[in-house]
């Protein structure tokens, strides 16, 4: 007999605040699920054992260290990346504020606090955007600012990004897509 598993609705990757003059949205930290939990912990013992016989090889060989030293040195490097990556993953938070003048929206991480200012008059077409969530910073709301495209709302799925902006367009119509 097949087991069925039960598949529960996640919860909305956002909170959304409606202020008087502004809308402030703040992305949530990500909840890592059991599977994935469990993959980094395995993979961080194959890490650890792995680089513990690299040491020991180093060690006993004396002089023919230098064989296996940029592999040692590769080996960390892709281990410091990837606890990087678990961090940003846990730890990013981005927040949006919109207002009738402008897009300003603020990366939070441990250490990190950047903003930037995107004036309403050079945006146009405020709009979700398809754009696959495997990458680290292109987000699901996208807009064309001069001559270039941003995305912002990088943890957001595409339908927390078009219920973002009916409420954002029914509030502020000078940020309507008319194209």
């Amino acid at each position: 007999m097949h087991k069925m598993k039960t598949v529960i609705p996640s919860l909305p990757n956002y909170k959304i605040s409606h202020l008087d003059d502004r809308i402030e949205i703040t992305t949530l930290s990500s909840v890592i699920d059991s599977g994935t939990r469990s993959t980094s912990i395995f993979l961080s013992i194959i890490w650890l054992l792995t680089l513990a016989i690299m040491v020991s090889f180093i060690v006993s060989t004396g002089s023919y260290y230098k064989i296996i030293l940029f592999p040692f040195l590769l080996w960390v490097m892709v281990g410091a990346f990837w606890g990087f990556a678990l961090f940003w993953r846990i730890k990013f938070q981005e927040k949006i504020l919109i207002n009738k003048d402008s897009i300003i929206v603020t990366y939070q991480a441990p250490l990190l606090n950047r903003s930037y200012q995107y004036l309403e008059n050079h945006i146009k077409c405020l709009r979700a955007s398809p754009t696959p969530p495997y990458t680290l910073w292109m987000g699901r709301i996208a807009f064309d600012y001069g001559g270039q495209t941003i995305y912002i709302g990088s943890r957001l799925s595409e339908l927390e990004a078009k219920q973002i902006l009916l409420q954002v367009q029914q509030k502020f119509t000078n940020y309507e897509c008319t194209t």
